[in-house]
């Protein structure tokens, strides 16, 4: 089995999924982590104490160009492990760009969350079409993915990020009702791009006074002081 991730959420999502497997002997795992912020997504890998199999580290900015290397790279990937199945989360274009792949070595997709947003995303309702066994996370989406008229099974299996905050021993903040959960967790928004951000939200908020935010600290020194 192939697994694609590409985002440090997606790792967060995929680790129980991928552990529960290995556990089980049910596949051999492949991680193939293809990305443009590969130290983010290898932290966020062991932090769960997973390491890609193989890394695809993509630097091209043109989006023809970026889309058509990374495919070659999948379908060189997917001819030279054969794989009997290919997982990926999210729909991210490695995402969808690896069900393509895959579609054309006609062999299964299993597509995990893909249809947490169903109305939105060009990579989403294709993933959506390709897929032969869509993963969601309740009931509602699952309705919701079925007026859809897509092609695959659709199966609700709960969120899993709550799992994966417990295999870190991590306990996922509380927000009151009252409370908007605010994450800014690019080094990149440091500076300049964090105060115009939190500029507009405090305008925001300013004009709702009856809500907080609740803004979790970066370990980013640049990151806190900008806040």
């Amino acid at each position: 089995m192939i697994v694609v991730v590409s985002s440090r959420g997606a790792v967060l999502r995929l680790a129980p999924v991928i552990k529960a497997i290995r556990q089980a002997e049910l596949f051999e795992v492949v991680i193939v982590m293809i990305t443009t912020h590969a130290d983010l997504v290898e932290d966020a890998l062991r932090s769960v104490s997973l390491e890609a199999d193989i890394a695809i580290a993509i630097t091209e900015t043109d989006p023809t160009e970026l889309a058509s290397r990374k495919l070659t790279q999948l379908n060189h990937i997917i001819e030279n492990e054969n794989p009997d199945v290919l997982l990926v989360q999210g729909a991210k274009q490695p995402s969808f760009l690896a069900s393509l792949a895959a579609h054309y070595h006609d062999f299964p997709v299993v597509s995990m969350e893909a249809a947490s947003n169903c109305k939105s995303g060009f990579n989403r309702r294709l993933i959506n079409q390709i897929a032969d066994l869509i993963l969601v996370r309740d009931e509602s989406q699952k309705a919701e993915l079925s007026r859809q008229e897509v092609a695959g099974e659709i199966t609700a299996i709960g969120n899993l990020s709550p799992v994966a905050f417990g295999q870190l021993g991590v306990e996922q903040p509380t927000v009151e009702p009252h409370q908007v959960l605010l994450t800014l967790h690019r080094s990149n928004l440091a500076g300049q791009g964090m105060r115009q951000i939190l500029r507009t939200v405090r305008n925001v908020f300013e004009a709702y006074p009856e809500y907080q935010i609740v803004l979790p600290s970066a370990d980013d020194y640049s990151m806190r002081i900008s806040a």
